[in-house]
């Protein structure tokens, strides 16, 4: 496991990505929270078990016309933020960027930010204790 200040690197079949460490400032909350929370070797792996499991059927029931899938998801490098609601619940937010695009310096140091580029960057929010996927965000579609 590579470790910097801010973040540890997962990898697991089919991902791999940067948790932030709960003290890492992030300039984004969630409804209900109570504070930020560290990942966990367990959370991401969980996490990443819901996107896999989830991911076609909540794009299916928005509607969304595009290439991002259970197949595709490979494809991304990820960037983990973890919250806690008032309700106790472990809420991670996953930032996924194409992995061609950034380096590993970067994607272990910052949250990356990017206000267009489509499907090679794009957001989802996974409460790992009710296991269920929500508010999708693909950049550049509104």
């Amino acid at each position: 496991v590579l470790f910097s200040q801010n973040s540890e690197y997962y990898k697991g079949k089919g991902y791999q990505g940067y948790a932030f460490n709960k003290n890492f400032l992030v300039f984004m909350s969630i409804d209900n929270q109570k504070e930020r929370y560290t990942p966990t070797k367990q959370d991401i792996k969980l996490c990443e078990e819901i996107l896999r499991r989830d991911i076609d059927e909540l794009i299916s029931s928005l509607n969304l016309c595009t290439s991002i899938s259970r197949k595709t998801l490979r494809k991304y490098t990820r960037q983990y933020v973890g919250f806690e609601n008032k309700d106790g619940d472990i809420i991670i937010w996953v930032n996924m960027l194409y992995k061609k695009k950034k380096t590993k310096e970067r994607l272990s140091n910052d949250i990356i930010d990017v206000l267009d580029g489509g499907e090679y960057y794009w957001s989802i929010y996974v409460n790992v204790t009710k296991k269920y996927l929500y508010k999708l965000e693909i950049n550049g579609i509104s």
